[in-house]
């Protein structure tokens, strides 16, 4: 099975020409996380990739995320497996990206 990193879910989920992109990469207290922004020509972000990894892991998180967002759609993904999370793993739960969200409910946003 192919890893979908942030770089492999950028290639497939291109928006076109006329587009730029910007990336990057930081560390929060317990995620590294890495990022890709689609701008359009007026400035305006239209889709982003982005994943999320326990700096340490079992440490201090266990999960691992990847996290795609179109318009005004969202997904995210997540694995406990200590490797890059991928559109394969089933999605994270909406408790995972909003504090008060329902565990019952994926992180789906439409």
């Amino acid at each position: 099975m192919a890893d979908r990193s942030v770089q492999a879910c950028w290639r497939e989920n291109r928006l076109g020409d006329g587009y730029t992109t910007s990336s990057g990469s930081f560390r929060s207290y317990c995620f590294n996380i890495e990022y890709r922004f689609e701008t359009n020509k007026a400035g305006e972000i239209d889709a982003f990739v982005a994943t999320g990894q326990p700096v340490i892991y079992g440490e201090c998180r266990v999960r691992n995320y990847l996290i795609e967002g179109h318009g005004y759609s969202l997904k995210m993904y997540a694995t406990a497996e200590n490797r890059h999370a991928t559109t394969s793993d089933p999605p994270a739960r909406m408790c995972e990206l909003e504090d008060l969200g329902d565990c019952r409910i994926p992180a789906e946003i439409d």
